[in-house]
């Protein structure tokens, strides 16, 4: 997918150079089933995202929530966590 920007701040579904924050939304499409995706950003404001996914969803979904928020810099301590364990 590609790189999105509005207002000088960039979004997308893929990691890109530049990215600060991550976060995973939530999208309930009824009769308990959920779709998440992660949404890569240079926007220090998850509201602001959300915003966008509620404004772009489609009808079929019924509500999107932020379900994990973390910066770049959490994002690589998890990597070397989770992928440098012996």
């Amino acid at each position: 997918m590609a790189v999105l920007e509005i207002n000088g701040l960039k979004y997308s579904q893929d990691q890109f150079g530049g990215y600060e924050f991550r976060g995973i939304f939530k999208f309930n499409l009824g009769g308990g089933k959920f779709k998440s995706i992660d949404i890569y950003t240079t926007d220090s404001d998850y509201h602001n995202v959300l915003k966008f996914l509620n404004k772009r969803k489609k009808e079929k979904v019924l509500s999107v929530d932020l379900y994990h928020w973390q910066s770049r810099d959490q994002d690589d301590q998890d990597s070397e966590v989770l992928f440098n364990c012996s």
